[in-house]
């Protein structure tokens, strides 16, 4: 039973990923506090662009743009379910190596190079972004490290008050999201963490519910077909609320989850399938940098005036960018296991 919760959960944070890359793949304009790209596009454009695959693909990217990071924190919440004992100590610990040093070391190692590369920054500002980055003032997409971290530890304090009522801490809950906005503050991304902290708390309260329920195959049918029905009434009726659209959207994909792994029960041993599982975090880190590399690829050199120069733009920006984070990711945990090693020969030589 709690191996089948880790399947679910699993193929919900691939599919979270991925969504978390077409959401990035279709903007040529993006600013920050210290840099900015503005691209546009060229007289002469390729028909390709707005033909019906790339016009899906645009499509696609306002559809998950609206609940995808929401949905990240409702699956860490479920997950932080399955397993919550932790000293606070531990806890803390465990976060900090997992959120907050990988913050640093990605962001001035590789994001914010990557980023002079694609022009974001120029050679002024990519100092100044060197500085604040050690702040948390300058985070880009590697925000949500930050704030995860902070809603780890307000939960853990938010658990204690609740004294194990899932109730209790729902509406504890609600009154974090209702006051976040007041504070007068926000060090390391820690208001922008408050402000989700409802979403951990719904996955939370998800996994300590759904681990009384066994789904079958029939039920599987049925709840599929009773969230599609309820995203079509989303999106026809309930459009305009920010609260439905994270809820109903987020569910669906879910029952997607659930669907696929009850008749197709193999996948979870599948190689590429456990590839991607393994190098979710790293194409998190990895992505985005590579988006405006390849824009000012593209822009440079034309891409966009001809039909396969789309194509190929639309690729690198949706898989390219995930095979290479791949790849990174890869080479990353390879050096982590023999880093032992390599630091020996290197000090014998």
């Amino acid at each position: 039973m709690e191996r089948k919760h880790f399947n679910d959960y699993d193929l919900l944070r691939i599919i979270a990923i991925v969504f978390v890359v077409l959401g990035h793949s279709a903007w040529i304009d993006s600013a920050g506090e210290y840099g900015a790209l503005h691209y546009q596009l060229p007289e002469n454009l390729a028909s390709a662009y707005n033909g019906w695959l790339m016009t899906a693909q645009r499509y696609l990217v306002g559809w998950v743009y609206g609940f995808h990071m929401p949905l990240f924190f409702i699956l860490s919440g479920a997950v932080y379910g399955i397993s919550d004992r932790y000293n606070f100590d531990i806890l803390c610990w465990k976060k900090i190596k997992r959120l907050f040093i990988p913050f640093w070391i990605y962001s001035l190692g590789f994001t914010i190079p990557l980023m002079w590369l694609g022009n974001f920054y120029d050679n002024s500002t990519v100092i100044v972004a060197y500085v604040n980055a050690l702040g948390g003032g300058v985070s880009h997409h590697l925000w949500f490290l930050l704030a995860l971290f902070w809603v780890f530890v307000v939960f853990w304090f938010v658990q204690r008050i609740a004294l194990g009522s899932l109730c209790a801490l729902f509406l504890l809950s609600l009154l974090v999201q209702f006051y976040h906005s007041s504070l007068p503050f926000d060090f390391f991304r820690f208001q922008i963490g408050m402000g989700y902290f409802i979403w951990f708390c719904l996955g939370y309260i998800f996994q300590k519910l759904r681990s009384r329920i066994y789904v079958t195959r029939l039920g599987s049918i049925a709840l599929l077909y009773i969230m599609t029905f309820a995203m079509i009434i989303e999106t026809k009726y309930l459009s305009g609320s920010t609260a439905a659209r994270i809820l109903v959207r987020s569910a669906w994909i879910y029952s997607v989850c659930v669907f696929i792994l009850k008749f197709v029960p193999s996948l979870a041993k599948n190689r590429p399938y456990k590839i991607l599982l393994r190098n979710c975090f790293y194409i998190y880190i990895f992505h985005a940098p590579f988006e405006h590399v390849i824009l000012r690829f593209a822009f440079e050199f034309n891409w966009l005036t001809s039909d396969i120069g789309c194509y190929v733009y639309a690729l690198l920006r949706t898989v390219g960018v995930i095979i290479v984070s791949i790849l990174m990711g890869e080479t990353v945990v390879w050096l982590k296991k023999n880093w032992a090693g390599l630091r020996g020969l290197m000090v014998r030589t």
